[in-house]
């Protein structure tokens, strides 16, 4: 491969600079995400962040259903290991919660 072509491929890094000062969804290792402003980051992803909202999900049997629990963080500091992804918080809410258990359809053609 020339130079030239690695040169002219998308740098990460730079595409996480633009989120600086930006609201950003991150999904994090076992079931978890958050939403914060990015407020800096390193080369190993590990990012400050403030307004920080944890998102968690979890079955919850009385209600027959999964449910979203946040917990307000303020600022912390995320090691860059926990990221799966990040993206701006564009995506409205549906397509952040996971679907619910629901009973599969029945064969009556009516409904």
């Amino acid at each position: 491969m020339s130079e030239t072509q690695v040169s002219s491929r998308p740098n990460p890094i730079t595409n996480i600079d633009r989120a600086l000062g930006k609201r950003i969804l991150i999904k994090l290792k076992g079931r978890r995400a958050i939403k914060a402003v990015l407020k800096s980051f390193d080369e190993h992803l590990n990012l400050f962040l403030e307004e920080t909202v944890e998102i968690t999900h979890h079955w919850d049997r009385e209600q027959n259903a999964v449910v979203k629990k946040e917990n307000d963080l303020e600022a912390i500091i995320l090691r860059g290991d926990n990221v799966v992804f990040l993206t701006l918080d564009e995506a409205p809410e549906e397509v952040v919660a996971p679907v619910e258990h629901t009973e599969p359809p029945s064969d009556n053609p009516e409904m």
